[in-house]
């Protein structure tokens, strides 16, 4: 889209932008054929991701237990 600036904008620089948005766009050109392609290299065989812990941790427990708390006691102060 083309903005022009009323106050600035000739009748000339007008029809040149015009023309410019409305020329036609020219056809690309065909692709060329393509090469055939190469056999993937093989793969290592993946390692096994480490097992996730059962429970979090009393610090992290104890972090987002503070966190809630805090965010209930904002939550009732702000509602009453």
């Amino acid at each position: 889209m083309l903005l022009l600036d009323a106050a600035t904008a000739t009748p000339a620089a007008t029809a040149a932008a015009a023309a410019a948005t409305e020329a036609p766009i020219p056809a690309a050109a065909p692709a060329a054929p393509a090469a055939p392609a190469e056999p993937a290299p093989a793969l290592e065989p993946a390692e096994p991701e480490p097992a996730e812990p059962a429970e979090p941790s009393s610090a992290a427990t104890a972090t987002l237990d503070a966190a809630k708390t805090a965010t209930n006691k904002i939550e009732r102060n702000f509602f009453m």
